[in-house]
C-alpha cells in the first residue's frame, strides 16, 4: 500500500504542477500565436510586395532612364540611381530570410533548433539594417516610407531588446516542462496499475471465500486510478494540443 500511495502523492503533484504552469504557458502560446500572425499576415506580406514593386520601378529606370513611371529622360544614372537597386535587393531577399527565420522561431517546439535559427537570423538582420540605412538617406521615392519603418520594427522584434528569443525561451522551456511531466504520469501511472494487480492478487490468494468481493474492490480501486491517471493526461494534452495548434502550421 505505501508503493501505491507513493505512485498517487506523485501523480497528484504532477498534475498539480502543470495547473500551476498552465496560465503562465497558455500566455505564452497566445502571445507566440500573435507574433506569428504579424509576421506572416502584417509584416511579412508587405515588406515583400512593396519591395518587389520597387525593384521593378528601379530595373525599368535603369533601362530606360525615366525617372519616375510616366516620367521624363534622365540623360544618366548617378550614383545613387545604381545603389538603389542592390539595397533594395537586399531588403527584400535578406528582408524576407529575417521574417522567416522568426516564423520558423515561432513555430519551433525543438529547443536545439533555435541557436541556428537565430544566427541566422542575425546574418540576416546585419544586412537589412545596413541597407535600411542607406534607403532612409537615399531610397527611392517610389518606396513606401512605411515599409522601412515596418522592417526596422522586425529588426526590434529580433533584437536585443525585442525579447522575441526570450519568449521563445520561455514558450520552449514551459512546453517541455509540462511534456515530461505528461510522460512521467503515464509512467507512474503504468506502475500504479501493475501495483493494483499484484495487491488484487494477493488478496485473492488469501481468502478463497473472499475472491468476488476482492476482484470487485481491485475493479474499483483500478477506476479510480484510471480516472486520475485520465484527468491527468487529458487535461495536460489540452495545452499540448492548442500549443500544436498555434505552431504546426508548417
Amino acid at each position: 500500500m505505501a508503493t501505491i500511495r507513493q505512485h498517487v502523492d506523485s501523480l497528484t503533484a504532477n498534475i498539480e504542477a502543470i495547473e500551476n504552469q498552465r496560465p503562465q504557458l497558455r500566455r505564452a502560446l497566445s502571445k507566440n500565436e500573435e507574433t506569428y500572425r504579424w509576421l506572416r499576415y502584417d509584416s511579412g506580406k508587405e515588406i515583400e510586395a512593396a519591395t518587389v514593386t520597387s525593384l521593378d520601378d528601379q530595373f525599368r529606370q535603369m533601362m530606360t532612364g525615366d525617372s519616375e513611371p510616366g516620367g521624363s529622360v534622365q540623360p544618366s544614372l548617378t550614383q545613387d540611381d545604381m545603389l538603389r537597386y542592390p539595397h533594395t535587393l537586399i531588403l527584400l531577399s535578406s528582408g524576407v530570410v529575417a521574417v522567416g527565420k522568426l516564423l520558423g522561431g515561432s513555430l519551433t517546439s525543438y529547443l536545439p533548433s533555435v541557436q541556428l535559427i537565430r544566427e541566422d537570423y542575425d546574418s540576416a538582420a546585419q544586412r537589412v539594417e545596413h541597407s535600411v540605412g542607406y534607403l532612409q538617406q537615399h531610397g527611392p521615392s517610389h518606396l513606401r516610407p512605411e515599409i522601412l519603418s515596418l522592417v526596422q520594427e522586425v529588426l526590434v522584434m529580433g533584437g536585443k531588446e525585442g525579447g522575441f528569443w526570450r519568449d521563445l525561451d520561455t514558450r520552449l522551456e514551459l512546453v517541455g516542462t509540462e511534456q515530461r511531466l505528461i510522460t512521467a504520469n503515464g509512467r507512474i501511472l503504468d506502475e500504479l496499475l501493475h501495483e493494483v494487480d499484484l495487491l488484487v492478487d494477493e488478496v485473492n490468494r488469501r481468502s478463497d471465500a473472499r475472491t468476488a468481493s476482492a476482484a470487485q474492490a481491485g475493479t474499483t480501486w483500478r477506476v479510480v486510478f484510471l480516472m486520475i491517471g485520465i484527468v491527468g493526461v487529458l487535461g495536460t494534452l489540452a495545452a499540448a494540443g492548442y500549443f500544436g495548434t498555434g505552431g504546426s502550421r508548417t
